[in-house]
């Protein structure tokens, strides 16, 4: 639901526009795999490239390891979203990772392939199993 489909290797990803921030991933159960600085293209900037289609209301994400998940177009427009391609300055084994603020690490995901504009409700691997597809941490 583009209206030009943008295929980006990870070189091409880390030339354009970077973003900085920090941010803590927090695991659902609560565990806190630390703060980092994670740096990378902000999400909106990729779909704005690509051009949203009327109609799309959700974001769905693959990696290589077959794991998915979404995220409402709202959430995927915010500035602070990103795909990171360094964590602390260095480059990540996975190669990239979605770095969501405030939302449970099952939104977080790692290895992407694709990124896909969906105009119905998506699920995710934890969130087609009963996890809150919201997964906004209380505050």
């Amino acid at each position: 639901m583009v209206e030009t489909p943008v295929n980006l290797t990870l070189d091409e990803l880390s030339s354009m526009p970077s973003t900085t921030i920090t941010s803590e991933l927090i695991c659902v159960d609560g565990e806190s795999l630390g703060v980092h600085d994670w740096t990378g293209v902000r999400l909106r900037l990729l779909l704005e490239e690509g051009g949203v289609v009327n109609g799309a209301i959700k974001v769905a994400f693959f990696a290589d390891d077959g794991y998915s998940t979404d995220l409402t177009m709202e959430d995927a427009l915010r500035e602070d979203v990103l795909i990171a391609y360094l964590k602390d300055g260095s480059a990540m084994d996975e190669g990239t990772k979605l770095v969501v603020p405030g939302k449970w690490g099952y939104k977080w995901i790692s290895g992407i392939t694709e990124v896909r504009l969906v105009d119905y409700d998506f699920m995710g691997f934890w969130e087609g199993r009963g996890y809150s597809d919201d997964a906004t941490i209380p505050g």
